[in-house]
């Protein structure tokens, strides 16, 4: 297992201030999901053409949330109140009855799909803390991946299958870290960025080089990056005002999507991490947990 953290002073940063001259970056074709608060709770959206128009595919009075695609793009998992407790479903992207994937006692939130497909990944709370654990995505018994020495939250599968990132903190302390698991919960190494106690949200970068994630500044949450190996220190990708969370690719890897909190409320951004430009993305309600498969793949 590798450990590594950094100074805050020392942290790269990536993105600079655009230019006013640059263009800014618009979402390409392809399909979105998200979650957006409707009189008072969450629903599901998915659309095609940036959020746009949307369709309300969860349609309950439980609170809907954490949207992900999967890989093929025929379906989204995410979790729901509906069964009494937090569980996973999954629904087809054009709408239809939801079907519920995990059961029991335990809370299952944010799922994160296998690259072929077949298996879902989540957080559960297990009596005894947080764990990530996988389930087939159309049902079954429930494996438990990471270990009991930790909390684990919000998985992220890369995109070979091999690996797990995830939000950890190791029992009896504060500080939640970004690390980054095999697929039978051992530890390949955990990272920080800066003196920050939270570090949230990750996810893989499409060829697999990078793990984003979202980490507390003193100017509110920003995206960060860190090398997947674990060998090289975390750099910001955004500095602009604002909360900025849960990051997904879009454009094979050459922008990030994320939702970020505006003057007007929570909305959905998008920026480029070259050259720095950023665009909000417009609508009249708060938007949450964008997730994002491009048009063809």
């Amino acid at each position: 297992m590798k450990r590594f953290g950094t100074s805050l002073l020392a942290v790269l940063l990536w993105a600079s201030t655009p230019a006013a001259s640059e263009e800014p970056p618009r979402l390409p074709a392809g399909t979105l999901v998200f979650h957006e608060k409707v009189q008072g709770q969450m629903e599901v959206f998915v659309s095609s053409d940036g959020g746009a128009t949307a369709t309300n595919v969860s349609r309950h009075p439980s609170e809907d949330s954490a949207p992900a695609l999967s890989p093929d793009g025929q379906r989204i998992a995410f979790q729901s109140g509906r069964a009494g407790k937090s569980h996973i479903f999954t629904v087809p992207v054009s709408g239809g009855a939801p079907s519920q994937v995990t059961t029991g006692g335990s809370l299952d939130q944010s799922p994160c799909w296998s690259p072929d497909g077949r298996t879902i990944y989540f957080e559960s709370h297990r009596g005894e803390g947080w764990r990530l654990c996988a389930v087939a995505a159309t049902g079954g018994p429930v494996r438990v991946v990471s270990g009991q020495d930790v909390e684990a939250l919000s998985p992220a599968c890369s995109a070979d299958g091999k690996r797990l990132a995830c939000q950890l903190r190791r029992r009896g302390t504060e500080r939640w870290l970004i690390a980054v698991l095999d697929l039978q919960g051992k530890m390949l190494w955990e990272s920080s960025a800066g003196l920050s106690e939270f570090n949230e949200s990750p996810a893989f970068s499409p060829d697999g080089r990078w793990v984003y994630f979202a980490s507390s500044a003193p100017d509110g949450y920003q995206i960060f990056r860190v090398d997947s190996s674990g060998q090289a220190q975390a750099q910001a990708v955004t500095r602009f005002p604002g909360w900025k969370m849960h990051p997904a690719t879009v454009a094979e890897g050459a922008w990030l999507l994320f939702d970020e909190k505006t003057p007007a409320g929570w909305r959905l951004g998008l920026a480029d991490p070259a050259t720095g430009a950023h665009s909000t993305l417009s609508s009249s309600g708060d938007r949450f947990h964008p997730g994002w498969r491009d048009a063809g793949k």
